[in-house]
């Protein structure tokens, strides 16, 4: 009898529901987004594994390691004609996936940043934080957050950021806006306003006394804990009425500035000056980019050099120790290329560049990722795909972008159609 109940159990079939929940774990946190999605709802054990916030943690630290490097994210700026953004390999320059954008961009000077999968836009007036991977998205701002009372015409977004808030695990936003008080004053005359969004409370709160400079934004980026702009001091005499004028112009290096916010802390810092090396080595068409290399602040400068027939490109390091800034010149190159704007590195050391080949033909352009250790330049080759034909416009790369879960709700029917 024993030994026919010891035959029955041997050949019963072992499945997941034998395994330590700590195994069911670690499989799951090898999946790709797609199939974690499709797993909730096997049954409810994995359901709650995959829904605590532990497991999202812990998926997010495993896609920074394991990510891969070669792959870049396209944003297309507002006025292009499409409405995707793009995943591509450079090493293959192949589609590895589209992601159609949920949501209308009005401006035509977006404010793009991402982390750990999240991706915030914004425009002159409104915000939106979207997970790609999950096709999830939330409106944060469509008028002041502050006054119920106020119209989205009255309100303008001069800086937005987005971070980590180490303390509480939460992704926050951060958010520098001019509009219109109750008795019609411009908040600009003193200074902008400022507030704070928590992703985890999903609510809004006012940055009191927080004393925001007025910059005309360059561009933007986020380093371990602190978001950063580059910009131009606005004056008062370049108001019209309680508009901004967007007349074009070409920064002057003596008068750019950093400005950063430390999400931790809550507070905007000092503003900080660029190397004084850079005024010297800049000319007449230059281009000024801040990005995030080895864990620091850089600033990359390209000026194109008529007599040589090339570009020159500088990269400086920040680095502070002891509430010293200091910085140092990493790279200083020539390539043969014309018309061409740095746009970021690469986690394993790459420069991503656009080229337009000739001021005239702007069909000519091209990718260029030049390694920055040995040199080496090569097209990436990414325009000769009908995904990317001669009328696309190219606004950043993201070379940080990969699949996550942040901003998953546990909506079953909407994480299986993301999941399609």
């Amino acid at each position: 009898m024993g030994s026919t109940e010891s035959s029955k159990n041997a050949k019963r079939k072992s499945s997941f529901d034998d395994l330590p929940l700590e195994t069911v774990f670690d499989i799951l946190l090898k999946l790709p987004v797609k199939s974690i999605i499709r797993s909730t709802l096997v049954n409810k054990t994995w359901h709650s594994i995959i829904t605590n916030p532990n497991f999202i943690s812990a998926h997010i630290q495993r896609s920074r390691s394991c990510c891969d490097e070669s792959a870049m994210l396209l944003v297309p700026f507002t006025g292009s004609l499409e409405n995707y953004c793009s995943l591509v390999s450079t090493d293959t320059s192949s589609l590895i996936q589209k992601y159609e954008i949920p949501f209308t961009r009005r401006s035509l000077e977006p404010f793009y940043a991402s982390l750990h999968g999240l991706v915030l836009f914004s425009s002159r007036s409104e915000l939106y934080l979207w997970n790609p991977s999950l096709r999830t998205h939330r409106a944060l701002v469509t008028s002041n957050p502050f006054d119920k009372r106020s119209y989205r015409r009255s309100t303008r977004i001069l800086l937005a950021g987005l971070g980590f808030h180490k303390p509480t695990n939460d992704y926050r936003v951060v958010m520098a806006f001019s509009g219109v008080d109750e008795k019609g004053k411009v908040y600009e005359e003193v200074a902008p306003r400022a507030g704070i969004y928590s992703l985890r409370e999903h609510a809004w709160k006012e940055l009191k006394n927080s004393k925001v400079p007025r910059l005309i934004r360059e561009d933007e980026t986020y380093v371990d804990g602190r978001f950063y702009w580059l910009g131009t001091m606005l004056l008062p005499e370049t108001y019209d009425g309680w508009y901004l004028n967007s007349l074009p112009y070409r920064p002057d290096p003596e008068q750019l500035r950093i400005l950063s916010f430390n999400f931790d802390t809550e507070e905007f810092g000092e503003l900080l000056k660029l190397p004084d090396e850079v005024s010297s080595c800049v000319g007449q068409a230059t281009e000024f980019r801040l990005m995030e290399f080895e864990g620091s602040l850089c600033v990359c400068v390209s000026d194109i050099k008529y007599d040589s027939g090339g570009q020159l490109f500088y990269i400086w390091s920040m680095r502070s120790e002891n509430g010293v800034i200091s910085w140092s010149l990493r790279f200083r190159f020539l390539l043969k290329v014309r018309a061409a704007r740095p746009l970021n590195i690469t986690k394993s050391g790459s420069l991503i560049i656009e080229s337009f080949g000739d001021y005239s033909n702007w069909s000519t352009r091209i990718l260029i990722s030049c390694n920055l250790k040995s040199m080496h330049d090569r097209d990436i080759g990414i325009f000769k795909f009908e995904e990317y034909a001669e009328n696309s416009s190219i606004s950043t790369v993201d070379t940080h972008f990969m699949e996550s879960l942040v901003m998953y709700e546990g909506d079953q029917k909407s994480l299986l159609k993301s999941a399609e």
